[in-house]
């Protein structure tokens, strides 16, 4: 796993020190462990450098944040987000957004974003919290309700529109 924080690191568009400033103190120790609480900070960076250059005046990501985020890793204008992030070995994969039934509840939004071993990423899709339940798929291999790839929106013109309030 120290390979992957070196690839997640190396990324050129994110802040600088990501892994310094991102503590996990206080963090709980369930099924977690330090890489996947990074690749979630650095899938969060990667979503704020994409959406940045289309709403110049969202947030920043918290990545200081001790006590987790509550389910929303963003808000804006009242809409919440939920940032989840996949990490690639293969870049045939298909990427599945997994979801726990009490993260529904603490978002409007659900955004996939994938970060690949080359260091790269990239915005898989995302889907609305209306509806959501009715695309939830099951499955023996997740451990957690899922949305297949294909059942994403893959556009961020839509997204930037939802996010903004111009649906």
């Amino acid at each position: 796993m120290q390979m992957i924080l070196r690839e997640v690191v190396s990324l050129p568009f994110l802040m600088e020190d990501s892994v310094t400033m991102y503590s996990i103190e206080g963090k709980p120790n369930n099924r977690w462990n330090l890489d996947s609480y990074r690749i979630g900070v650095e899938g969060e960076k990667m979503f704020y450098a994409m959406i940045s250059a289309y709403i110049q005046d969202f947030p920043k990501p918290d990545i200081e944040e001790k006590k987790g985020d509550g389910g929303k890793d963003f808000e804006y204008r009242g809409v919440r987000l939920q940032i989840k992030t996949n990490y690639k070995r293969v870049e045939s994969r298909v990427e599945h957004l997994k979801l726990a039934l009490k993260d529904i509840e603490r978002a409007d939004v659900f955004v996939l974003m994938s970060l690949h071993v080359d260091g790269k990423g990239r915005f898989e899709g995302f889907v609305v919290k209306e509806g959501i339940r009715s695309k939830l798929r099951k499955s023996e291999k997740f451990y957690t309700p899922y949305i297949d790839n294909g059942d994403l929106n893959k556009s961020i013109k839509d997204l930037v529109a939802y996010i903004c309030g111009f649906n």
